[in-house]
């Protein structure tokens, strides 16, 4: 991949999982910067359109440059779920316990050790399912994520009469929910395999990114514009309700918008060669808490709310809330995600050590 696109990448992938964060954190600050949060709150769900957009396209990038069988791909996938998200349930879990003991009278969520099974093992969303760990709502996306994995290695690894058959009971078992966003993660796979096959000019190119850019602006300001002045606002999260299909449109639209940003801007990256090295080193250290901040926010800053000496909305509430979760997601990032290489060694070992190696593997 294009180091300026890498770098692209990742401050979207910061970007979009500040804007979720921003939202939650509010809930406990008494609307500390509302106006933000109140705005990003409408363009939440159509942040982690954006990760699903995201994951698509990485992973198409992968599969042709890096992993190029079964098993590296498995090594990867669960050296990068499973490094944030067993120290993630297992701190939300505590927090979780010793906040019900310091407050029980503080909804703490579903804190039954089948809700944290189930969300570490990604079937907390099959079917009619909707389970999170505590109040830990940004964890959904996983259970749709995981399967997206899964049913992807079906497709592209199989072979022969086996493709077809697991890719259809992959699936099966996720359930309509699940699949109607599929959609989203294939438009990132679509624009990777595009970003190699098509030829345009880098001009043409760079025109199409800014006119992505300038619309995403527009819609920003917009929302912004009617938060502020207090017109009522409806937010939606259409993947939970199979009641609305029309809803699901936003959700298609900004999909192709960050599909088309992604395949634009690899295009025309070399327009942006000497602002990526500027920002490279910052936005590659922020980018390596990005997944601890996605699914951390949400119990640190409940549990830190909960247990402040001061009356919720004060000012030294906010400030321990707002700075005592970014300081701490930061500080679990250095031994989560930015370690994935040693999580991928260790799962690399095991894998290898029980795998027997068919003659031929039906993925």
């Amino acid at each position: 991949m294009k180091p300026e696109t890498s770098v692209f990448l990742d401050l979207v992938r910061f970007c979009a999982a500040l804007a979720v964060a921003c939202d939650h954190i509010v809930d406990y600050t008494n609307g500390f910067l509302w106006q933000v949060g109140a705005m990003i709150g409408v363009f939440g769900p159509q942040a982690v359109d954006v990760f699903f957009v995201l994951s698509g396209y990485v992973i198409a990038y992968a599969v042709t440059n890096r992993e190029s069988d079964v098993i590296q791909y498995a090594v990867s996938r669960c050296a990068r779920l499973y490094s944030v998200v067993l120290p993630a349930l297992i701190i939300a879990y505590v927090l979780g316990i010793i906040g019900s003991m310091m407050r029980p009278e503080v909804n703490w969520g579903d804190t039954s050790l089948i809700a944290y099974f189930r969300c570490l093992t990604f079937t907390n969303q099959l079917w009619l399912s909707n389970l999170t760990p505590g109040n830990d709502s940004p964890f959904w996306s996983l259970g749709y994520e995981a399967w997206y994995y899964l049913i992807f290695a079906a497709a592209y690894f199989g072979k022969g009469t086996w493709r077809i058959v697991l890719t259809l009971l992959c699936v099966a078992a996720a359930g309509p929910r699940i699949m109607v966003m599929f959609p989203l993660w294939l438009m990132g796979v679509a624009a990777w395999v595009l970003a190699t096959r098509i030829t345009c000019a880098k001009f043409r190119a760079g025109l199409i990114w800014c006119g992505c850019m300038a619309l995403t602006g527009a819609l920003v300001g917009w929302q912004l514009t009617r938060v502020i002045s207090g017109a009522e606002v409806e937010i939606a999260a259409p993947w939970r309700t199979m009641a609305n299909w029309g809803a699901f449109s936003a959700d298609y639209g900004v999909g192709l918008l960050a599909a088309l940003s992604f395949l634009s801007f690899n295009l025309s990256a070399e327009y942006w060669t000497k602002l990526a090295r500027i920002i490279q080193k910052p936005v590659r250290w922020l980018a390596g808490a990005t997944f601890t901040l996605y699914l951390l926010h949400v119990p640190v800053a409940q549990f830190l709310g909960a247990i402040s000496p001061w009356p919720i909305g004060t000012l030294p509430e906010q400030t321990l809330v707002v700075a005592g979760t970014f300081a701490i997601v930061f500080l679990v990032a250095e031994y989560t995600e930015r370690r994935k290489s040693a999580w991928r060694n260790a799962i690399a070992s095991v894998l290898r050590r029980r795998s027997k190696a068919p003659a031929e593997h039906p993925l």
